[in-house]
């Protein structure tokens, strides 16, 4: 089993989305997706954003 983050993290270095960020937000802003700012910047910087 794999989260949503993870599976961003993975889309991203396989080249089907060209930014974790944007989906990032708007499942923040259209889902009742939630995640803790900490955890939003680590994610970010992991893939370089």
């Amino acid at each position: 089993m794999v989260g949503v983050l993870a599976v961003l993290i993975e889309a991203k270095k396989a080249g089907f989305i060209n930014t974790v960020r944007e989906p990032l937000d708007e499942l923040i802003a259209n889902t009742k997706f939630r995640i803790g700012n900490p955890l939003y910047k680590s994610v970010l910087s992991r893939v370089g954003e």
